[in-house]
């Protein structure tokens, strides 16, 4: 019923949102897994690429994320309906579903991976093990130039729970281990779950990263702060009409009635 509720709701916030003026601010998406294999935050393939041919067909601006910050940081003037794409963790299915599309629609993407899990599996919150990417296979979207590889910490772990000295790190080791194997600086960092605090925050400014990215929903705007920036999560709940909400004010004005009315969701 919550679920009906919700896309009857962005229905109508696209409707009344669905001029361009209300798409001035950048979304920055974030997608997990891209599969068939029922878990939450996974989105189906067809999905995948369904999402992708509206931004295409709709003629969206799809940025790399190092690119907007660039611009970002500089007050450059970013276009209307300027989207970024960005994948958390690492998942073989990105090699798989995500790259081929991403391909196909010349769209740039981050991918922040948890550099310890390469290689291997890593369980999800419902304690189900999901392949990864090996190192020669991040190699591969990485030299092929529209994806673009930084650090997820090295054990994916909520940086808030572990000393400070372990949250150092696990951004430390993650960061070189992404920099030894593709021979790249890395300026970009993903919070596991978005957990993050000030003094984290000011280890990654010492350390000369330019952003990090959290989970909590929003657009960028030209006061949004650079550490903490916000990103709308795409999963398997997210019809057509909920991911088109998802890049403008419509999302915004659902998160404050989420907020204000919550028994209902």
């Amino acid at each position: 019923m919550k679920q009906i509720l919700k896309k009857i709701i962005f229905g109508l916030l696209n409707a009344i949102f669905h001029h361009e003026i209300f798409l001035r601010d950048a979304s920055i998406l974030m997608y997990h897994s891209i599969a068939e294999n029922g878990v939450f935050f996974t989105v189906k393939p067809s999905e995948f690429e369904r999402q992708m041919k509206y931004l295409s067909k709709n003629n969206f601006n799809v940025m790399s994320l190092g690119y907007f910050i660039d611009a970002f940081s500089k007050n450059k003037k970013i276009p209307r309906k300027t989207v970024v794409l960005t994948f958390d963790d690492g998942y073989l299915d990105n090699y798989e579903n995500a790259f081929p599309v991403l391909k196909k629609y010349n769209f740039p993407a981050t991918i922040f991976v948890a550099t310890g899990f390469v290689g291997g599996k890593k369980n999800n919150s419902s304690n189900e093990p999901l392949s990864m990417m090996t190192w020669e296979q991040i190699r591969e979207i990485a030299d092929h130039g529209l994806l673009d590889v930084n650090p997820h910490t090295k054990n994916h772990s909520i940086l808030t729970t572990v000393s400070y000295e372990g949250a150092c790190k696990e951004i430390n080791e993650s960061r070189s281990d992404i920099e030894l194997k593709l021979l790249k600086k890395c300026g970009l960092f993903a919070y596991p779950h978005g957990a993050y605090n000030e003094s984290i925050k000011s280890f990654l400014k010492e350390k000369g990263f330019i952003c990090a990215v959290s989970t909590q929903e929003g657009l960028i705007a030209k006061n949004s702060d650079l550490f903490c920036l916000r990103r709308n999560s795409i999963d398997r709940s997210v019809s057509m009409e909920i991911f088109k909400g998802k890049l403008g004010y419509a999302n915004v004005v659902y998160q404050m009635i989420k907020k204000f009315a919550s028994v209902l969701f």
